[in-house]
């Protein structure tokens, strides 16, 4: 339960709550008939919770929340919406959070939501809008084997839009990081979340050459402002993919299943550091996504008239 002297609980008897299991809501008998229940529910929801008519809930280790609540942010100058799924937890509860881990379908970061999930107070994923259904499904089932508090954000535009807006993404222009990662992670920290809040990221100096070189300590992240502070930590930052792969197996997870990927490229399935070689297999394994990626291609291309590169010696397509 997380300690706050404006975050305070009482107790009451009921013989039901509600998980998610399988993205289903069950009704479950309650264990210990002493739960914690968040004051700001209302006499006539408790009411509810005893005779087992209440809305859905789930109960975690912090509390019991909605298990599902959906609400819109506004970037504030371009008014560009954004959905935030919160999923065991709500926005009272946001106001009290600390510590939150960022996380996505990959093995390392899998890992180090096993490993911090009791020091944490969140979890949070940005979907982009480059990625597949399959990716936030997967992100989705080991976040609800615990009924961990989480939140998900997507951004409510048009991929092929974008794309038209801002040209193909490169290693040297990646505005799809921006968009789908940077601005959304910082409007919600900034919307539902007090200053200095501690985001943990699960990467590892084995990944590449400039990871490798990054501070695990504690520091002042990038996306901080003068008057909003978020801080980063690297917690898994000296463990190996063999190290992760063994907390998986003894959680029982199974890694997400990717015939084209290794296990530091999951997410965008069209992505600045994807090679040649990437797109020749993902034209042999999945020639849907291929002519996904090549549609986008061109509505990036539409300005110029000219293919875009990603690196310098090959093209993408």
């Amino acid at each position: 339960m997380v300690k706050n002297k404006n975050y305070k609980t009482k107790q009451i008897n009921i013989d039901t709550y509600f998980r998610v299991k399988n993205h289903k809501v069950e009704k479950v008998k309650a264990h210990d008939k002493n739960v914690h229940v968040k004051p700001q529910l209302s006499k006539k929801d408790l009411d509810k919770i005893k005779k087992g008519k209440a809305r859905d809930l789930v109960k975690n280790e912090k509390g019991i929340f909605p298990a599902y609540k959906k609400l819109t942010m506004q970037t504030p100058r371009s008014k560009k919406n954004m959905t935030v799924e919160l999923y065991n937890c709500d926005e009272e509860y946001l106001k009290t959070v600390k510590k939150v881990m960022a996380i996505h379908p990959a093995n390392h970061s899998v890992s180090m939501f096993l490993q911090m999930k009791d020091e944490a107070d969140l979890a949070m994923y940005c979907h982009p809008l480059l990625a597949k259904d399959s990716t936030r499904d997967f992100v989705l089932s080991y976040i609800q084997k615990y009924k961990y508090p989480f939140v998900m954000i997507t951004r409510d535009e048009n991929i092929e839009k974008l794309f038209e807006e801002n040209g193909v993404p490169t290693k040297w222009r990646r505005w799809c990081t921006r968009v789908f990662k940077i601005e959304p992670t910082r409007l919600f920290y900034k919307t539902f979340i007090p200053s200095g809040v501690i985001e943990m990221q699960g990467i590892q100096k084995e990944q590449s050459k400039e990871r490798g070189e990054m501070n695990p300590n504690r520091i002042e992240d990038p996306k901080s402002q003068k008057r909003y502070k978020i801080y980063r930590e690297l917690p898994v930052f000296y463990e190996t993919e063999e190290e992760n792969m063994e907390e998986m197996k003894k959680a029982k997870i199974k890694p997400i299943k990717d015939s084209v990927r290794s296990f530091n490229r999951y997410g965008c399935f069209l992505c600045p550091f994807a090679g040649q070689q990437y797109y020749k297999d993902l034209k042999k394994n999945d020639l849907k996504t291929y002519e996904n990626c090549q549609k986008l291609m061109k509505c990036g291309s539409k300005k110029t008239q000219k293919q875009y590169y990603y690196y310098r010696k090959s093209k993408i397509m």
